[in-house]
Formats: C-alpha cells, structure tokens, sequence
C-alpha cells in the first residue's frame, strides 16, 4: 500500500480532471483508495462514489491469477463484474444489479 501514499493524490486529481463515467478498482489498494475499507469479497456488489462518480470493486487480476487461475469461479465472477462494470459505464447509469456471486 505504499504506493496509494505516493500516487494516489495523482491518481485521484487525473479521475477528478477526467471525470469518468465510472472508476473500476481492481484489488484491496485501489478499492481503499476510494473509501472501501473492506476485503474486496465484501466490497463488491457494493455501491461507492469518488466525487459523484460510481466507483465499482472487484479483485485484481494478479490475485485471480494466484489463487483461481484461469476458467475459475473466481476468474468467472471476475469476468462477470468486468462485463457488468463496462455495461453500466457505456449505459451512463447506475445497474440495479451488482450483486456479489
């Protein structure tokens, strides 16, 4: 985590100066970085705001990686959050649905 006290100023300034219509964080660091103090398993499906942007959390690619690998569920669920991340950011609105799987 030292990397969110080095950069996580800049990541923040080039997201408020961008405006996104939704941020993706992927992992525990980036999930904190936007307020979800919480393991990623429980941040998901959860709703949270950067400055009226809708942050969205699900696990790292590394992470999946290590402890799923490939085609597993938690590849699969990874996916699933990816695809829904990309649908409600190219909708513009918030899904209703998010749920954890």
């Amino acid at each position: 985590m030292q990397e969110l006290g080095t950069y996580g100023r800049l990541v923040l300034a080039d997201i408020a100066r961008v405006r996104p219509k939704l941020i993706g964080a992927l992992g525990k660091s980036a999930a904190a970085l936007f307020g979800a103090l919480m393991p990623v398993g429980q941040a998901r499906g959860r709703r949270f705001q950067f400055q009226g942007i809708p942050v969205r959390v699900t696990y790292h690619p590394a992470f999946v990686l290590r402890f799923g690998g490939k085609r597993s569920r938690l590849w699969q669920s990874t996916v699933l959050d990816l695809s829904r991340f990309w649908r409600e950011a190219r909708e513009g609105r918030s899904s209703s649905r998010l749920g954890a799987d």
